[in-house]
């Protein structure tokens, strides 16, 4: 079996093809991923390879069809992460996608629907309902789909112990980055977001803290150490937890 040396810029272009821009916002467009694919495809096929120092890859390593085919079926939240609308992170999108469902119907909402959405908002809203009026945008959308990218799915609603809870993570975990702690969360149907305030549920709480620890006390947030933490996750009583006062009634 005959081996090619392939440089760095297309082992990393394999990589990102890979992972494309539904997960990450490494091409833009999004299209380009899958021209950039078509390419590399066609580069392989030819056998062409680059003269580098790198190291030797053979042919059965590489699978360009199966990564394009991976990307065009990633979920919809991931898609319009890639697009890299202002203030749309990975928390808003997945909103977004589980409240319509569609690429399609999120572009044809208005700014009220989308703001309308839990955790969304008027900010992200303004921002959204921007982006899809732009006409670049439409063509954008014509090429994905011409291309055989989903942008619609059966989204299956969200479920697990943390439904309805808020969270905020502040200071360093030592068992799990933020992002993992994150996915956790969000996993068993708890939200996170990064600003603290009296609707915050829990405060996770790792090492060197900073001002968020005082804020909650204040606001009379419960906090969790990583351990207590750990315990909500496997849905145990959180023992260690400081545990937040009931909210004033206002009507009181």
């Amino acid at each position: 079996m005959s081996q090619w040396r392939i440089g760095a810029c297309v082992l990393g272009a394999l990589l990102l093809l890979t992972v494309s821009v539904l997960s990450l916002r490494w091409i833009n467009p999004p299209t380009s991923a899958f021209m950039l694919a078509a390419r590399i495809q066609a580069m392989l096929e030819d056998g062409r390879g680059y003269h580098t120092e790198y190291q030797w890859v053979s042919l059965e390593q590489i699978s360009p069809q199966a990564a394009i085919a991976e990307a065009k079926q990633r979920p919809i939240d991931r898609l319009l992460y890639g697009f890299g609308i202002r203030h749309v992170g990975v928390s808003a999108a997945r909103a977004l996608a589980d409240a319509f469902g569609s690429i399609d119907r999120i572009a044809g909402a208005s700014v009220e629907e989308i703001a309308a959405v839990d955790g969304v908002g008027g900010v992200i809203a303004g921002a959204v309902r921007a982006f899809f009026d732009r006409p670049e945008t439409t063509a954008l959308l014509e090429k994905l789909r011409r291309a055989g990218v989903r942008l619609d799915e059966q989204r299956a609603a969200r479920s697990g112990h943390l439904i309805g809870k808020t969270f905020v993570i502040t200071g360093t975990l030592d068992r799990l980055s933020r992002e993992e702690a994150k996915l956790r969360i969000e996993a068993l149907g708890g939200k996170v977001t990064n600003s603290l305030s009296s609707k915050t549920d829990y405060l996770v709480v790792g090492d060197s803290p900073g001002s968020k620890l005082d804020k909650a006390t204040k606001l009379g947030v419960a906090t969790l150490d990583e351990a207590a933490f750990g315990q909500l996750l496997a849905g145990e009583p959180p023992a260690q937890a400081e545990e937040k006062p009931p909210r004033p009634d206002p009507t009181e």
